[in-house]
C-alpha cells in the first residue's frame, strides 16, 4: 500500500514539476536568465556554478526547480483577483470612460444587427456580405449583456457578464445567488466539464500574470517590455476564447436543470413560460434575502396530496 502511495505521489509531483517548468513560470525565469546572459550580467553566476562539484550543481539545480514551482504556486493565489481586474471590476471613476466606449460599440452594432434582421424579416434578400455581417454581429451581440447598465469596461468582463445575466433575463433567476445551490444538483458530467472549462480560463489568467511580471525584467534589458506586452495580449486573447465555453456551460446548466432547483427547495415549478420569470425572481429574492410576498406551500410526503 505504502509503495503504491509513494509511487503515485512521485508521479503527481513529477507531473506538476514538468507542468511548471515548461509552463509560464518556467518561461518567465528562463526568459529572465537569457536576458541576463545577453547583457552579461549572469556570467559570474554561470562561472561560479560550473566551478561547483557535481553534487552541489545538482543541489543548486533542485533548488532552482523548487523555486520555479514555488513561485508558480504563489502566483496562482492571485488568479481570482486578477481575473476580476481583467473583467473590469475597477474603481468607478476609472471604469466609466471605458464603459462609455464599450456602450458606443454596443449600441452601434446592435442597431446594425437589428437593421439587417428587420430587412430579413420583411422578406428582403440579404447579400452574401450582409449575411456574413449579420452572423458576425449576432455572435458579437451574444457575447455582450442585453442591458446597457450591465456593461463592463472590458470584452472579457462583458462576455462573462452576458452569460451571468442570461438566466435572470430568461427565467428571473439570479445566477450569482442560485449558482451554489444549483451546482450540487448538476449531473457529474456537466460538473466535470465546468471544472475543466474554468481551469482552462484560470490557466490563461495565470499566463497573463506571468506576462505582466515579465515586464519586471525591463531593468535587465528593454527587450523584456515588448515581449511582456505581446505575452499579455496573447494571454488575454486566449482568456477570452476560454471564457466563451465556460460561460456557455453555465448558461446551459440553467437552461437544462433549473427545475431541479425548484424541486429540491420544495417550490412549485412555474406553470408556463409567461409566469416563469416572476417565479424565478421570487425564488432569487428568497434565497438572497429570505423574504416572501406570500407563504410557499411545500408538497407533502410522497403519496400524500
Amino acid at each position: 500500500m505504502l509503495d503504491k502511495f509513494w509511487e503515485s505521489l512521485g508521479e503527481d509531483l513529477a507531473k506538476r514539476w514538468v507542468e511548471h517548468l515548461f509552463g509560464p513560470a518556467g518561461l518567465f525565469w528562463l526568459g529572465g536568465a537569457l536576458l541576463a546572459l545577453i547583457q552579461g550580467l549572469a556570467q559570474p553566476w554561470v562561472d561560479s556554478f560550473l566551478n561547483l562539484s557535481t553534487w552541489l550543481q545538482g543541489a543548486v539545480a533542485l533548488f532552482a526547480i523548487a523555486g520555479v514551482v514555488g513561485s508558480a504556486q504563489v502566483v496562482r493565489l492571485f488568479v481570482f483577483p486578477l481575473l476580476r481586474l481583467l473583467e473590469g471590476y475597477w474603481w468607478s471613476p476609472l471604469s466609466k470612460p471605458f464603459i462609455h466606449l464599450q456602450a458606443q460599440r454596443w449600441e452601434k452594432r446592435r442597431e446594425r444587427a437589428w437593421a439587417l434582421k428587420k430587412k430579413q424579416l420583411n422578406g428582403e434578400s440579404l447579400s452574401l456580405q450582409e449575411k456574413q455581417e449579420l452572423t458576425d454581429l449576432e455572435t458579437w451581440v451574444h457575447q455582450y449583456p442585453v442591458q446597457r447598465d450591465d456593461l463592463l469596461p472590458t470584452p472579457l468582463g462583458n462576455l462573462l457578464r452576458a452569460r451571468e445575466r442570461a438566466p435572470r433575463t430568461r427565467y428571473g433567476l439570479d445566477a450569482v445567488v442560485c449558482w451554489a445551490r444549483l451546482w450540487g444538483l448538476l449531473p457529474p458530467d456537466l460538473r466535470e466539464d465546468l471544472l475543466s472549462a474554468r481551469a482552462a480560463l484560470n490557466r490563461r489568467v495565470e499566463a497573463f500574470a506571468w506576462g505582466l511580471l515579465f515586464l519586471l525584467w525591463g531593468w535587465v534589458s528593454w527587450l523584456a517590455i515588448p515581449v511582456g506586452l505581446v505575452w499579455m495580449g496573447f494571454a488575454y486573447y486566449q482568456a477570452c476564447l476560454a471564457a466563451a465555453p465556460y460561460g456557455d456551460l453555465i448558461e446551459t446548466a440553467f437552461d437544462l436543470y433549473r427545475f431541479r432547483l425548484y424541486d429540491a427547495l420544495g417550490w412549485a415549478r412555474p406553470a408556463d413560460s409567461a409566469s416563469e420569470k416572476a417565479h424565478g425572481e421570487a425564488l432569487s429574492e428568497f434565497l438572497w434575502r429570505g423574504t416572501l410576498k406570500e407563504p410557499i406551500r411545500y408538497p407533502g410526503k410522497p403519496g400524500q396530496e
